[in-house]
């Protein structure tokens, strides 16, 4: 790489994703939209929607790069791409936690006798 040019035979892995990048991101944004109608899921539905919106951001940027070679589009990409990855931990921790959380109230539940009594009818 040396100045404005950048070798994109040495990119070609990347661009080569960029389809399933664009896949990636429509399923992400349709999961949002699906998870917003739940009771409990809406703030997990607009996080879902940004996280898609942040990587097909990255994967437009990176194919225009593809496409007219020019290297502000590779660095738009890969920041947003950067930005992506970051979004999506966040969405993976708080869904750990948000499933803990639930676990831990259905089993709290049941210890309490509340939920779970039908099955000694059984």
């Amino acid at each position: 790489m040396n100045g404005n040019t950048v070798d994109a035979e040495k990119l070609k892995g990347l661009i080569k994703g960029l389809g399933w990048a664009k896949f990636l991101a429509v399923m992400l944004i349709l999961g949002g939209v699906a998870t917003i109608f739940t009771c409990i899921g809406i703030p997990i539905g607009i996080f879902q929607i940004l996280v898609g919106i942040k990587l097909w951001g990255a994967a437009s940027d990176l194919s225009s790069f593809k496409t007219f070679g020019n290297v502000v589009n590779l660095y738009s990409g890969m920041e947003k791409l950067s930005s992506y990855f970051t979004w999506y931990g966040w969405l993976t921790l708080i869904s750990i936690i948000l499933t803990i959380l639930a676990l831990l109230v259905y089993f709290i539940l049941i210890f309490l006798g509340i939920l779970g009594s039908e099955l000694s009818n059984l």
